[in-house]
């Protein structure tokens, strides 16, 4: 979880125990934090998007990262079309197909 306390101030990591995207209801709930919600970010098993990610952008209106070992995938809206953003070039095809599938079935939910 990322916010900031303000426009001056650094983004910082507030762990959100308890708190679950994948398991959350619509409308995803604002985290309880304090400040400005900038990201949210989840360190999962593999890069696979769940079925409720897109709310992160949809209720929150903020971009979602989904981190797996050393790398990192954020996914945003621009111009209403979802789009994945891949923190290095390590990523394999099959990683790459993976990860555009959910932003597809996500950008359907969202249409």
């Amino acid at each position: 979880m990322h916010r900031a306390g303000g426009a001056d101030e650094a983004m910082q990591n507030v762990p959100l125990p308890g708190y679950s995207v994948l398991n959350a209801a619509a409308p995803l709930p604002r985290p309880a934090v304090e400040g400005e919600l900038r990201a949210l970010m989840c360190r999962r098993a593999t890069l696979t998007i769940g079925p409720n990610d897109h709310r992160v952008i949809v209720d929150l209106h903020v971009p979602f990262m989904i981190g797996h070992q050393r790398r990192m995938v954020v996914i945003e809206i621009v111009e209403g079309q979802l789009r994945a953003n891949y923190s290095d070039y390590q990523f394999t095809e099959a990683e790459r197909a993976i990860v555009q599938a959910g932003v597809d079935r996500a950008q359907a939910l969202i249409n």
